[in-house]
């Protein structure tokens, strides 16, 4: 009888120290209850408590440090919130977004000289990888004075509407040493498409980055190109785009 009396008390014990933990949050204040108080006479209904028991605080704690180390062995970093930290900072004078068109049979070349990307890479959890680059459509250099002006137009890039292009990489796959594919969606003006990346991979001892990759598009898909340009007619539909990318490992 003893024992089950001392089993009941302690059993009791661990449901009220939790019971009182929790409903502290609860208490509400001295102006709260005055105002509670005179605004309505009427009885209010009892608040739901939960009670929460040692073991479940234990075991929520347990899988947090789970995931944590679980994540460290990846080498992964987490942001407060969940979000994965980016782990590469680009180097912006020694990375390039170009582009390579036909006008009337001749090639020109092109470039964006702003663009940002959030980088998060790890070849042994290619599962978390991720890219979320920012193009600034205003930065470019078609090559001439003609195409310069023409090209922010409406019937373009119509920047005044849509001054940034975007691209999410979403899904990666290492195809040889060195070679990877990302899957990812690319939005111009008001388009979103699915776009595959196919790129090169080199990474020094010194933990300095070089990607390269290539990826030809239909401008028309997007937009680009309206009215006379539309056909491809003066201007060719496809477009080359050529991206070289240094960036230096955070951690």
């Amino acid at each position: 009888m003893r024992f089950f009396t001392t089993l009941t008390l302690c059993a009791a014990f661990g449901f009220v120290t939790a019971y009182e933990a929790s409903s502290s949050s609860y208490a509400p204040s001295v102006n709260s209850l005055a105002v509670q108080s005179q605004s309505s006479s009427k009885p209010q209904p009892p608040v739901k408590r939960k009670l929460i028991r040692t073991s479940e605080v234990q075991a929520s704690t347990q899988g947090q440090a789970l995931e944590r180390q679980n994540a460290n062995e990846q080498g992964i970093s987490k942001a407060p919130r969940g979000k994965i930290l980016p782990n590469w900072s680009i180097r912006p004078d020694e990375s390039s977004i170009v582009f390579k068109g036909r006008q009337t049979g001749d090639e020109f070349t092109g470039e964006f000289k702003t663009f940002t990307a959030d980088i998060v890479f790890h070849e042994a959890a290619l599962k978390g990888a991720s890219v979320e680059a920012v193009i600034d459509m205003t930065s470019f250099d078609a090559g001439n004075k003609d195409r310069n002006e023409a090209l922010p137009g409406k019937e373009w890039f119509f920047v005044k509407s849509f001054p940034q292009a975007k691209f999410s990489a979403y899904g990666f796959a290492k195809l040889d040493d060195g070679r990877y594919e990302t899957q990812g969606e690319l939005t111009i003006r008001d388009v979103s498409l699915p776009v595959k990346l196919p790129f090169d991979l080199t990474v020094s001892d010194d933990g300095v980055a070089v990607m390269k990759g290539s990826v030809e598009i239909d401008r028309s898909q997007f937009g680009v190109g309206q009215g006379a340009w539309a056909k491809g007619e003066w201007v060719d539909l496809n477009v080359i785009v050529d991206i070289t990318i240094v960036a230096d490992k955070r951690f």
